[in-house]
């Protein structure tokens, strides 16, 4: 997936994709536009599942999948509610 979504969106992961990342990508690329809630694109470092405040796993660059993300609205792919 990691080779999909840099091939596609032309930015580099800077690590393995989240889930959540791979699986908005999956329905991006079978032309579904997905309604995105709680990815946390308004949040700096830390992410949060809504009741509690989490550390970024290591392997994933959440910078960089909030920037994929954020050109995947600017391109009209998905649609983001902050």
């Amino acid at each position: 997936m990691k080779n999909i979504i840099e091939r596609d969106t032309k930015i580099k992961t800077g690590g393995v994709p989240s889930v959540g990342l791979s699986f908005i990508y999956i329905l991006v690329l079978n032309n579904i536009k997905p309604d995105i809630f709680g990815f946390g694109l308004n949040e700096n470092d830390k992410t949060s599942h809504y009741w509690e405040i989490r550390n970024v796993n290591p392997s994933h660059n959440l910078k960089k999948e909030r920037e994929i993300l954020n050109f995947l609205e600017s391109q009209n792919k998905i649609k983001i509610y902050l």
